[in-house]
């Protein structure tokens, strides 16, 4: 399939999207952080900065660095949500309407 004209290539943009989107699966379910944090075996801050897409690093003014989850990350949040890693990101280039951090 060819990729989509439209889509973001940004690293940021797509952390953005991605966090936002692990955010939409766990409200939906109604979980907590902490009980996705235990679902996956990832630490509530691990989750918190996923879905806030930013990490535990400073940049030179004191902002939170870019989040970027590994893909050890992925596939403990796909198999949390009972999804394949593909279909996390397949809402994100399909261009979920929800791209802003909240």
């Amino acid at each position: 399939m060819p990729p989509n004209p439209d889509f973001h290539w940004d690293p940021e943009h797509i952390a953005v999207r991605f966090g936002n989107h692990i955010r939409t699966l766990r409200e939906e379910r109604e979980w907590t952080q902490e009980e996705l944090a235990e679902r996956t075996q990832l630490s509530r801050n691990q989750v918190q900065n996923i879905e806030h897409a930013r990490n535990n690093q400073r940049d030179s003014s004191g902002r939170p660095g870019p989040g970027n989850p590994t893909l050890d990350s992925v596939v403990k949040l796909a198999q949390a949500f009972g999804l394949r890693p593909s279909e996390l990101f397949a809402v994100i280039e399909a261009g979920s309407p929800n791209t802003s951090v909240r």
